[in-house]
């Protein structure tokens, strides 16, 4: 898929959604105040944001 999501927030419900759209076959950009957060989507092929406009 060519379109990129911008995915902000990654508590309890924001970390799964964002993961099962990865595996969807979506790209994402994800953003959270805790970088650390995303590592885990950021190996499975997410690009972190550094700010919520990215």
């Amino acid at each position: 898929m060519n379109e990129t999501i911008g995915f902000i927030g990654l508590g309890n419900l924001g970390l799964p959604i964002a993961a099962n759209l990865l595996r969807a076959g979506y790209s994402i950009a994800v953003y959270n105040r805790t970088a650390s957060k995303a590592e885990s989507l950021i190996a499975q092929g997410a690009r972190l944001a550094t700010r919520p406009v990215d």
